[in-house]
């Protein structure tokens, strides 16, 4: 989503539709988008009242690409898809976008957009692109109607990949990277930067920085129990080496009153690394991939031994199809990996 390529010739419009076939007895298939770009990024959210809202990078046919990336949403009541909300319609670069439910049934996402509106097919990504991306926001209600909108961050570094997570008693906080030296993977000397911020319904709380060691991570997730039971899980490089898989370690990140707690959960000489998070009836559980070549996890205490759940035996190429999984309790004690 960063590089903003010219349009195909084969290139189409995407539609918006609402179709639904059936896979077998159990199951169907809703298509919401057709022709979508290919990194439309859809982002889904669930509340507990069975409301669903689907985001996604949308692409306005009228402008040129590099002023045509949008953010969309759509709203789903229980019974039917509502059509498109546009939350952006400017000429800035719109992309990667999370939403969830808040505790008020409001709908809220968040997206990187950058600040320069002169973005062409010859814009080279560097450290002054990078650093005019900012996270922007948009509160809907029940009804589709645009609550409350505007910027996150206003600031002089990379933010970037921001994620959402949302407890059970309707807490909602976003998560993202900040990189003052406008790189995707930080380094020992330029590390990267964790930060996360708290919405209270109508704004949001003062950004928190949750750790600015991030050096050579990857992958990392967010999950929240509840309120401020929240846990981070990161993958990281001991010597700052990534063509040296063998010191690649998973790192937890816990928060309590006092700050955020960092725990080294891998100390061995093989890769870890795209690690996954859940609460499962309130237990934590834990899963990553370990040498390429099989999922490891565990359930409660982060110190114990992680047991292999997936492996070639099992049938499973494990990298790199999980290497952006998540995980994710279901009732009756089940964990899904998807």
């Amino acid at each position: 989503a960063l590089q903003v390529t010219s349009r195909p010739t084969d290139w189409r419009p995407e539609q918006v539709v609402n179709k639904t076939s059936s896979i077998n007895s159990e199951l169907s298939e809703t298509t919401l988008v057709e022709n979508a770009n290919a990194e439309a990024g859809p982002a889904l959210a669930i509340n507990r009242d069975g409301r669903m809202a689907l985001a996604w990078m949308s692409e306005d046919p009228t402008k040129p690409r590099q002023q045509a990336l949008e953010i969309a949403i759509r709203m789903f009541d229980g019974k039917v898809w509502a059509e498109p909300i546009q939350l952006t319609t400017d000429d800035m670069l719109d992309t990667v976008p999370t939403t969830g439910f808040d505790k008020n049934g409001q709908v809220l996402t968040v997206w990187m957009t950058n600040t320069s509106a002169s973005i062409t097919a010859d814009s080279v990504f560097d450290q002054s692109l990078a650093k005019k991306f900012e996270l922007a926001y948009a509160a809907v209600d029940q009804d589709g109607k645009i609550l409350t909108s505007g910027k996150l961050t206003d600031d002089d570094v990379f933010d970037f990949n921001p994620q959402i997570a949302t407890g059970s008693d309707g807490s909602l906080w976003v998560f993202w990277q900040s990189s003052p030296s406008a790189s995707m993977i930080g380094t020992a000397s330029a590390p990267n930067q964790l930060k996360c911020a708290r919405w209270n319904g109508k704004t949001w709380s003062k950004v928190q920085v949750i750790t600015e060691e991030l050096t050579g991570t990857i992958f990392w997730k967010a999950v929240i129990n509840r309120g401020d039971d929240i846990r981070i899980v990161t993958d990281g490089d001991l010597d700052d080496d990534l063509s040296t898989a063998s010191d690649r370690e998973i790192f937890l990140y816990t928060y309590s009153r006092s700050g955020w707690k960092k725990t080294q959960i891998t100390h061995n000489d093989t890769s870890d690394t795209a690690p996954m998070i859940a609460f499962n009836y309130g237990k934590l559980a834990l899963a990553w991939v370990n040498n390429n070549q099989r999922l490891v996890g565990l359930v409660g205490s982060p110190s114990q031994e992680p047991a292999t759940w997936l492996d070639e035996k099992s049938g499973v190429s494990v990298w790199p199809a999980l290497a952006n999984g998540n995980l994710l309790g279901n009732p009756g004690g089940n964990l899904t990996m998807v």
